[in-house]
């Protein structure tokens, strides 16, 4: 299920993009802060306890950006008429979102390679 859902939001990401010059600018929000939030959370996993809580509130701040910057991507879209899929599930649950972030970096890697 997580994973249909992330390739929805995912889908309606990439074919809004380059709408408009203000979807652009979101759309690169996005992909910013999700590669932010991806690398630090890779790094967190392999630091050690000290580390982790000298970082933490930097890769909880990148999270919340990332967050933040999807949410207002949708809502530009909708207030432009575009239908936008349901992220609720998402936005539910932290770490789902997290994961979200890290499924996008890897979509937009596999479309690169």
């Amino acid at each position: 299920m997580e994973l249909e859902k992330f390739e929805e939001v995912y889908q309606v990401l990439e074919a809004q993009k380059e709408k408009d010059e203000t979807t652009a600018e979101l759309y690169a929000d996005i992909k910013e802060f999700a590669y932010k939030y991806a690398t630090m959370r890779y790094r967190f996993s392999e630091m050690s306890r000290e580390e982790k809580a000298e970082n933490d509130s930097y890769r909880t701040s990148q999270h919340n950006r990332f967050m933040d910057s999807v949410r207002i991507y949708f809502r530009y879209l909708q207030n432009n008429g575009v239908s936008v899929p349901d992220i609720s599930k998402l936005e539910a649950d932290r770490k789902i979102f997290g994961n979200f972030a890290c499924y996008y970096i890897f979509r937009i890697e596999c479309e690169q390679a």
